[in-house]
């Protein structure tokens, strides 16, 4: 059986969604950049993004989600500068 969360006076079996969620609603296309949907976030201060596209919802991108793809990125880009440092330039 589910727990009963109560945060701030509200049950969450009685507290419509309509009554806690950011309105409008921000949402992202597949095509957005993590650079793009960290924007919207900070901007409007959410934590998370439903991704829509033509059939509808396709998933929801989370804050740690775009910091998990930032850390890979950077890594990346980390890890080839020994390389790029040796001039052994790629070809």
């Amino acid at each position: 059986m589910p727990a009963t969360v109560i945060l701030q006076g509200r049950s969450s079996k009685r507290t419509p969604v309509s009554e806690i969620m950011t309105s409008p609603v921000r949402t992202v296309s597949p095509e957005h950049s993590v650079e793009t949907c960290m924007h919207l976030m900070t901007e409007h201060r959410i934590r998370q993004l439903p991704v829509v596209a033509a059939s509808g919802v396709v998933g929801v991108v989370s804050t740690g989600d775009l910091v998990k793809t930032i850390i890979a990125k950077q890594a990346h880009v980390i890890g080839r500068l020994p390389t790029y440092i040796a001039g052994a330039y790629p070809s």
